[in-house]
């Protein structure tokens, strides 16, 4: 199972990641916002897509909100 959560405050997205990526969860995965560069905003993209074990995206809503395939994850979230 995969998770998409968006966000629109970079400070709610630091948040997450801390819980989520590196913290008690330490679950792999990957996070695109305004600061993250084209071609690694596609990098983080595909490995999302194509790798089992990257299971969670976070994702700002400005930055990120055209850029994914939709159709491959279970949940998603929208936080504040």
């Amino acid at each position: 199972m995969k998770l998409l959560v968006f966000a629109h405050h970079t400070a709610v997205l630091d948040a997450i990641q801390g819980a989520c990526l590196t913290g008690q969860l330490g679950r792999r995965g990957v996070r695109i916002d305004g600061g993250t560069p084209a071609a690694a905003r596609k990098q983080g993209v595909d490995e999302f897509q194509n790798s089992d074990g990257c299971r969670v995206a976070l994702l700002s809503i400005t930055a990120a909100g055209v850029s994914f395939g939709y159709g491959i994850f279970v949940i998603h979230r929208f936080t504040q």
